[in-house]
């Protein structure tokens, strides 16, 4: 990070800042904002007519959505989560025919195993982007290593027709997010709070 570069320096105080607020939450609030971003979730037109999603799996500070996953599974979706390829820096969907199916490899971050199958980014309907802090426009910033920056540009169009949704607690919503050229948007965001189009 070079000292000419404010985007980066805003970027990593906002970074800083959103972690702390989410170490700042208990555990029970978390749960119960975990149970209602589910069920906005749940009742949206978009989930509802959805037929494959890439949801993440969470870790202890991201809103939790196993038991959504699983109803969804329950009902016919197809669900997958990302299965990161270290050494390339890329993600790639694999499917959960279970929810119980994942290890957990680098930095705690739970994946599909090894030999879930690979799903075409042609098939996705909905894609649930985690993130450290989000604003009202779509901008995102994440942990900082691109993955689903670099994952959301390969997206075809037909890929945009639901959309690219992110999923945080209203104690991670700022004012702005700084951006650069190779940063992705969001076309709607969630929290415990409702559903919130970007733009």
């Amino acid at each position: 990070m070079s000292e000419s570069d404010p985007i980066a320096f805003e970027k990593a105080a906002l970074r800083e800042a959103g972690r702390a607020a989410l170490a700042s939450m208990t555990a029970e609030a978390r749960d119960a904002g975990s149970r209602a971003i589910a069920g906005h979730l749940s009742a949206a037109e978009f989930w509802k007519r959805a037929r494959c999603v890439l949801a993440y799996l969470a870790d202890e500070t991201e809103p939790n959505l196993d038991p959504l996953l699983k109803a969804a599974m329950a009902h016919g979706i197809e669900v997958c989560a990302p299965r990161m390829d270290w050494e390339a820096r890329a993600m790639r969907p694999r499917a959960l025919d279970a929810i119980d199916l994942i290890e957990t490899r680098r930095h705690g971050i739970r994946e599909p195993v090894a030999e879930a199958p690979e799903v075409p980014v042609e098939a996705l309907d909905v894609v649930l982007v985690p993130g450290v802090v989000f604003d009202s426009a779509g901008n995102r910033l994440g942990r900082g290593a691109g993955f689903y920056d670099r994952f959301l540009a390969t997206l075809p169009q037909s890929a945009h027709k639901v959309g690219v949704v992110g999923v945080c607690f209203e104690i991670q919503r700022v004012e702005r997010v700084p951006t650069a050229p190779h940063d992705a948007r969001v076309s709607m965001l969630v929290t415990e709070a409702g559903c919130y189009p970007a733009g």
